[in-house]
């Protein structure tokens, strides 16, 4: 995420988890002049794309940590497709008939009949905010699912490059008289 943000502006702050979908994470944000959490424990929410709806079932009984699964009908699903199998999400890696091989192994046990649909899960995350006060913070974002914590840097500036462009333009022309 590394990113810049302006001070007293509502900003998008995203992180990106790749293959984790379905994550549960919060932010803090933590002030490296004041020593103070600006923010805790915040709610992100995932980026979720449009798909079209395939609802299929799990068609044999499948062990928690077995990766490939066998469905209804595959035929509408494609490698990289995004799908919950009962409570959790996963990335679909290869189709061979009606099974489908995911990316890591299941968190819990199937048995037939359990769903198995194609979600847009996207693996990023986002939370929008307003910070008051200029300077240098650190983003830590945990999520209670998985168990992940991912930490970055956040810098926050008075003004745009723009607006500072703008503002140099008008002096300048202030200056020589145009």
């Amino acid at each position: 995420m590394s990113g810049i943000i302006i001070a007293n502006k509502d900003e998008t702050i995203t992180i990106s988890a790749p293959d984790v979908y379905g994550a549960v994470f919060k932010i803090s944000i933590f002030s490296q002049s004041d020593n103070t959490w600006v923010l805790s424990n915040q709610d992100m929410t995932e980026y979720i794309d449009i798909v079209d709806e395939n609802n299929q079932t799990v068609k044999t009984d499948v062990n928690k940590g077995e990766t490939k699964i066998n469905i209804s009908d595959a035929s509408e699903m494609g490698i990289n497709d995004i799908i919950k199998l009962k409570n959790y999400i996963y990335r679909i890696t290869e189709i061979s008939s009606n099974d489908i091989t995911i990316h890591t192994g299941l968190k819990e046990n199937l048995v037939v009949d359990d769903e198995a649909n194609i979600v847009g899960n996207m693996a990023l995350y986002y939370i929008q905010l307003n910070i008051e006060d200029t300077g240098d913070y650190l983003i830590r974002a945990r999520d209670s699912i998985f168990g992940l914590e991912i930490t970055d840097s956040l810098k926050v500036v008075p003004k745009s490059i723009e607006t500072m462009a703008k503002e140099i333009k008008n002096l300048e022309y202030a200056i020589l008289g145009q």
